[in-house]
């Protein structure tokens, strides 16, 4: 795929199967608040307006190589998340993932992409592969990986390409 409009028509491709589920990050770091809500509110909306995301979670405080388990675990984050028009956190996404039975898209924004840490990635793929799901995430992830269940699409400014991850 070349861009956000090959994604959409790709995403319409049996929509009535899929649930499009948006992921959005920003990582512990000084900037004010009120830049860090701006910046999660944009990513929300580009999830939400351009990527077709019918859900969104965010994790506001969370470096990448963080575990997905221990993302969004402070007070911090459960008070910014409530001034953000968003389905909630991590731990609520994977609780979503856990219990819905359609087939899951999910789409990822943030500088490193869903994760940096691959150990943590391939748990992630094990725990949901074996529920009938397949995935497919857009990342902004530049690791160049092989393709079984999920599917991983980069963002590279306007460029999207398909990317792929081992089971």
């Amino acid at each position: 795929m070349k861009n956000v409009n090959s994604y959409r028509a790709f995403a319409h491709v049996d929509a009535e199967k899929w649930m499009i589920v948006g992921y959005a990050r920003k990582s512990i770091s000084k900037e004010d608040d009120s830049v860090r809500h701006r910046l999660l509110t944009s990513m929300i909306t580009k999830l939400k307006t351009k990527l077709l995301c019918c859900k969104v979670f965010v994790s506001p405080f969370s470096n990448s190589d963080t575990e997905f388990e221990k993302r969004d675990r402070n007070a911090q984050a459960s008070k910014f998340i409530e001034s953000l028009k968003c389905d909630n956190t991590m731990e609520d996404l994977l609780l979503y993932l856990a219990l819905e039975t359609r087939m899951i898209r999910l789409v990822a924004i943030d500088y490193a992409g869903l994760t940096t840490n691959l150990e943590d990635l391939q748990s992630f793929v094990s725990k949901h592969k074996g529920k009938g799901k397949r995935y497919s995430c857009w990342n902004n992830c530049s690791d160049v990986l092989q393709f079984y269940t999920f599917c991983f699409v980069s963002l590279q400014s306007d460029k999207i390409e398909l990317l792929t991850i081992p089971h």
